[in-house]
């Protein structure tokens, strides 16, 4: 019995080391449990004894965002320049470095850990913010240089139209003034037969 019991437990700590577990607080909404009825005051003092208010005081307090260093780095890369680089290779603590001194930030606003950066809310939403505005940004200029080379292809194609049409016309003219030419000469001839 104690083996099977040692082996499934080992089967279990197996299992919960593959797997990403999120854990669920199940709150009641009032003490009858009946459906559509809900009791703020009990409600209220769930969460005070299961220490979610406690929690979230903690998390407003302290840094609200917590996230990996790639995914960080490739969401808030588009706020270097070449000239923030500076020819440096770039990394986290580079983008963290020039942020903190273009954002007129502290070390207390984020902390770098070894898998995630860790950020103030406030922070977190200059952050998000800037990142919208450069996107927004880019997204402007690429679409004015595409107005730009829409209209040059459109002006090109209407000056080798228009080249084509004077073309055409001075052709026809001088079809028109050779045509005439020729008959004036016809006539010419005929008057002194």
């Amino acid at each position: 019995v104690g083996s099977q019991f040692r082996s499934s437990l080992q089967a279990l700590v197996a299992d919960l080391d593959r797997t990403q577990p999120h854990y669920i607080r199940c709150i009641k909404p009032n003490l009858s449990k009946s459906p559509g009825s809900f009791v703020p005051g009990e409600i209220l003092k769930q969460l005070r004894y299961s220490g979610m208010m406690e929690a979230i005081r903690i998390r407003r307090e302290g840094y609200a965002l917590r996230e990996e260093h790639e995914s960080f780095y490739k969401r808030f890369s588009v706020l270097l320049t070449s000239q923030d680089l500076g020819g440096e290779k770039p990394g986290i603590e580079k983008l963290v470095k020039v942020l903190s001194d273009r954002l007129h930030v502290t070390e207390a606003d984020w902390q770098i850990g070894h898998s995630k950066i860790f950020l103030r809310h406030e922070l977190a939403h200059k952050l998000e913010r800037l990142a919208e505005l450069r996107v927004r940004a880019a997204a402007r200029v690429i679409r004015e240089s595409s107005k730009r080379m829409v209209r040059a292809k459109l002006a090109r194609f209407l000056v080798s139209w228009i080249r084509f049409r004077l073309y055409f016309l001075k052709l026809t003219r001088e079809r028109k003034a050779a045509s005439f030419m020729a008959a004036w000469v016809r006539r010419c001839k005929q008057r002194k037969q």
